[in-house]
């Protein structure tokens, strides 16, 4: 309820009010997204399967931005919680565009601690293995991964603390801001 009734409602309006027509749905909402559990033993922790694409086309068509939160439905309807990274991967892969995953840290850092502003699969592989890639980042990475995978033009881990960032990403095409994914 709080995901779906306050956060994401609070989330559309800021961006309405910046005059961007902006909607809080859940992944529920008109089948949006088709989910299974992971592991009976997490209770109704899910995994995203498909996007009803749609219903995104029918909102981004109509000038609405859709604010998703991260709850899915299965073939009976028995909903799951779903890694919001995971949805926003698979999102961005069934609609063919670009993954913007923010984040409160700079971009992946390698094992002395320096941000990377590109890592590509091989890379990222020995970070895994060498533990420095490790707990909340580790999803963050392999969404960025299976989305480009599945289609997404392209993925980056950024810091959301820092707006700008986006912004210059957008529109000057900076590219030593975060950490660009790559594929091969």
């Amino acid at each position: 309820m709080v995901l779906c009734g306050v956060i994401n409602k609070r989330i559309a309006a800021d961006i309405t009010s910046e005059g961007i027509p902006a909607i809080g749905i859940s992944g529920t909402d008109a089948s949006l997204i088709e989910a299974e559990a992971i592991n009976q033993t997490l209770g109704f922790v899910g995994q995203p399967l498909k996007v009803n694409i749609e219903i995104l086309n029918t909102l981004l068509g109509g000038g609405i931005i859709p604010v998703i939160a991260p709850i899915g439905r299965d073939s009976i309807g028995q909903h799951y919680n779903i890694n919001a990274d995971m949805v926003a991967s698979i999102v961005a892969a069934t609609l063919k565009t670009s993954l913007f995953i923010l984040t409160d840290v700079e971009g992946v850092r390698d094992g002395s601690g320096i941000v990377q502003h590109h890592l590509n699969e091989a890379e990222i592989s020995k970070l895994y293995e060498s533990q420095v890639i490790r707990n909340g980042m580790y999803p963050k990475v392999q969404a960025c991964l299976d989305s480009l995978k599945a289609g997404a033009e392209q993925a980056i881990i950024l810091d959301g603390r820092m707006p700008e960032n986006l912004e210059k990403i957008l529109f000057s095409k900076e590219s030593n801001i975060g950490t660009h994914i790559h594929i091969g």
